[in-house]
């Protein structure tokens, strides 16, 4: 696992743990669950003095659900919206993106991120994404995720 893939993990595990009380791990693509039939893949750029390019999270719908509940303090039977799973999600990506670029370029460097991106994608989608090289894969609350990271630096 290379030094970036190492520092998304753990920005991944720490802010999910912080952010909304779930729980994760790394994990052997092969280790994943079959796919599910519907999944949100958020992403978000970046760009800066010493690198530019972007994140991702792809998450199972249910994941979406529970993380807009965890983050808006909802209760038992009080509906999560459609909007909820994507502003979770969105605000996720938001903060996992900062905590990464701190762990790879340190707390000097400046970036600016854009608005994240997200769409709902299949199951084959999922499967083309979980064969990437470049994709890394997590368990979060028994959850399986999907992640990656292009870092170029541009000095």
């Amino acid at each position: 696992m290379t030094e970036l893939n190492e520092h998304m993990i753990e920005a991944i595990c720490d802010v999910l743990e912080k952010l909304a009380f779930m729980f994760g791990e790394n994990a052997e693509k092969e280790e994943l669950s079959e796919p599910p039939e519907q999944a949100f893949q958020g992403e978000i750029e970046f760009t800066g003095d010493v690198a530019n390019g972007n994140f991702g999270l792809i998450v199972p719908e249910s994941m979406c659900r529970e993380l807009a509940v965890n983050m808006l303090g909802k209760g038992p039977g009080e509906e999560v919206t459609p909007d909820d799973s994507k502003d979770a999600i969105q605000e996720t990506l938001n903060v996992i993106c900062g905590q990464l670029l701190t762990r790879a370029a340190g707390d000097q460097p400046v970036f600016n991120l854009s608005v994240p991106k997200v769409e709902v994608i299949s199951g084959q989608q999922w499967n083309a994404l979980a064969q990437d090289e470049k994709t890394s894969a997590l368990l979060i609350d028994d959850y399986p995720v999907l992640a990656y990271c292009k870092f170029e630096r541009t000095n």
